[in-house]
């Protein structure tokens, strides 16, 4: 086994946006205490019931309002939760930048942005389309807005595989540092929030409403992040 191989990679900072509570210490309060997150849906009315949504959620403790506006609710929670877990490593990301890369998995990107141009699509025509709409939805957006926010100008990766994602960031972020391509990254997977299923204009599909009613699935939206170095980082 080689060097790199060898090396240790170590957790140093722990941030979270959660069902539980919106900070990791709030998360970890309720889940020692039994509280769960689940609850009945709130936001919108649909065939789903009961989800795990994040509650008292303030972006603009994390980000300026004029981003705020311009970013999708996942991209926000992975600015907080990158925020929480750099100032619990007490690190400087701007003055080591470059040492720094960020890798953050998600199921799925902006779909609460893409459901809302969805519907402004067939409802007013594509003339009425905010163009700031793409730079939110895209599954990037919540590693480059952490980039953006926090100075990082290491590798930047986006995993982008539903389930998948948050294993193959944390084994991408693991590897970067273990191969000596960074001694450090921020590591993080957001789950995509609950949303209605959208159907195309005057299409129905009672199988689909039967189906989805049936399917027991309980959705989740959250994030976690860690930041993640070789034990030998200065």
């Amino acid at each position: 086994m080689s060097e790199h191989q060898r090396r240790r990679v170590v957790i140093t900072g722990i941030g979270a946006v959660s069902p539980c509570g919106p900070t990791a210490e709030d998360t970890w309060d309720a889940v020692r205490n039994g509280r769960s997150g689940v609850s009945t849906v709130e936001g919108f009315e649909g065939h789903v019931r009961i989800a795990a949504q994040v509650k008292d959620f303030e972006p603009e403790q994390y980000m300026e309002r004029r981003s705020v506006r311009k970013t999708d609710r996942f991209a926000q929670f992975a600015v907080a939760a990158a925020t929480m877990a750099v100032a619990d490593a007490d690190l400087d990301v701007r003055a080591d930048g470059e040492r720094i890369g960020c890798s953050i998995g998600t199921g799925i990107g902006g779909l609460g942005t893409e459901e809302v141009a969805h519907r402004k699509l067939f409802e007013a025509g594509p003339d009425r389309l905010n163009p700031f709409w793409v730079t939110a939805l895209i599954p990037n957006m919540g590693a480059a807005e952490v980039s953006m926010a926090l100075g990082t100008r290491g590798p930047l990766t986006t995993e982008c595989t539903a389930c998948a994602a948050s294993g193959m960031s944390l084994g991408n972020a693991t590897m970067y540092i273990r191969a000596s391509l960074q001694p450090a990254v921020l590591d993080a997977i957001i789950q995509k929030k609950p949303k209605r299923v959208i159907f195309n204009p005057g299409s129905e599909s009672k199988e689909s409403e039967r189906r989805l009613r049936e399917a027991g699935i309980e959705v989740v939206h959250a994030c976690t992040l860690v930041l993640l170095h070789t034990d030998q980082f200065e």
